[in-house]
């Protein structure tokens, strides 16, 4: 292992010789910058389809017409009698921070915005990341 690393080490020194200096933000061909753009369209292709897919699981498993034999439920709400109260764990109400309503839309919120976590492959576009 570290004869390998010595071997790439010294191949890199000895690369740095022989290839000219880069400029600080080098210029590329119109033919690169175009495969570029195909590659990220590729990106954001795939990046939708994951996310539509995610968000189709959300509905298929949430919808109250899917027969109850056929799967088991996506999430869990508890009834809990706690005289004189009934409680519901995780809370139903909307306004609760911990609620069930913010554990869903938590969940949605990071499925919908995950492309923000990939830069770009044409980093020549403006935008950062595929949101």
């Amino acid at each position: 292992m570290s004869s390998g690393g010595a071997t790439v080490s010294l191949d890199l020194s000895v690369s740095e010789d022989i290839l000219p200096s880069l400029p600080e933000e080098p210029t590329y061909s119109s033919e690169w910058m175009a495969y570029l753009e195909y590659i990220d369209g590729m990106v954001l292709d795939k990046l939708t389809q994951a996310v539509q897919s995610s968000v189709g699981v959300f509905f298929e498993e949430t919808n109250p017409d899917k027969a109850l034999d056929e799967s088991r439920p996506l999430f869990e709400v508890n009834l809990e009698l706690k005289d004189p109260d009934i409680v519901f764990n995780p809370s139903l109400d909307d306004e609760a921070r911990k609620g069930f309503y913010r554990l869903v839309e938590g969940l949605l919120y990071d499925v919908v915005h995950m492309s923000e976590l990939i830069p770009r492959v044409a980093t020549h576009n403006p935008r950062p990341h595929y949101r």
